[in-house]
């Protein structure tokens, strides 16, 4: 991790972190485990900005996206959204236009800082919701405050306290876990779902990330390329017309129950 502003170390954050760090002899497989107990605050299902928001971890995880699989043959049009905990790169170098800027800064952050949350809002075409509900599914991955990249201002904006980070430490998604779900879900490798990005390239970016388990190409037309193979109803027309900023990540700024 990066020392000094904007990054910060473990101790700088005005609640005990150390706490939050996974013991060395911890146990995931075993039996009975649920997590920390925080299921009823950080899983509940809430009304956020008019959507009916479900929070999906570990221990949810493999029902809630069955329930998309069975729901996505008649609502195959996703909305979908990331947030992450910063965006520190700036890529340095001649680059051709604006547009291959843009991908190079979405790249360079995209290999640099992990994926926060995810969500997917289902739809049909004609903004037909499942049971008449604007449900957004929003998952948690695994995020270590003492590994992983983030910007100190940012933690009191993506974090309700101390039990909100350790959940992310002990319930959050691994992206491997993520990816190979996904694969077998029906959501990825199909003509048939058709994905937009409601928080710019970046989103595509992660997402390609955790199929790929790799690094972005150097090249955009290869990285569009390889995004279609994995989605191919991605809406990617004048996605790179713009570059990346604030605005581009509604849920940058915001926090969720």
């Amino acid at each position: 991790m990066l020392d000094g502003p904007p990054y910060g170390k473990i101790n700088h954050y005005p609640i005990n972190l150390q706490e939050l760090l996974i013991p060395t002899d911890f146990d995931y497989s075993k039996p009975g485990y649920t997590g920390l107990g925080y299921q009823e605050t950080f899983s509940s299902i809430y009304n956020d900005n008019g959507f009916t928001t479900i929070n999906v971890w570990r221990y949810n995880f493999h029902k809630e996206l069955d329930v998309i699989g069975n729901l996505v043959d008649q609502f195959n049009f996703i909305r979908v959204e990331s947030q992450v905990s910063d965006l520190p790169c700036e890529p340095i170098g001649n680059f051709s236009d604006r547009v291959d800027h843009t991908y190079q800064r979405m790249r360079c952050n995209v290999d640099m800082v992990k994926l926060l949350r995810l969500s997917f809002v289902l739809s049909t075409e004609h903004n037909e919701y499942p049971q008449g509900i604007q449900y957004k599914w929003v998952f948690n991955f695994k995020f270590k405050i003492s590994q992983d990249m983030y910007s100190l201002a940012s933690v009191p904006k993506l974090f309700n306290g101390p039990d909100h980070l350790r959940s992310h430490v002990y319930d959050g998604i691994g992206h491997l876990e993520f990816a190979e779900r996904l694969f077998g879900s029906g959501l990825v490798l199909s003509n048939n779902i058709f994905w937009k990005s409601t928080s710019g390239p970046l989103t595509y970016g992660f997402i390609f990330s955790i199929l790929t388990n790799k690094q972005l190409p150097p090249d955009i037309e290869i990285f569009l390329t390889e995004l279609k193979h994995y989605l191919p109803g991605a809406d990617t027309n004048s996605l790179f017309s713009e570059t990346i900023d604030g605005s581009q990540l509604s849920a940058y700024q915001q926090t969720s129950p």
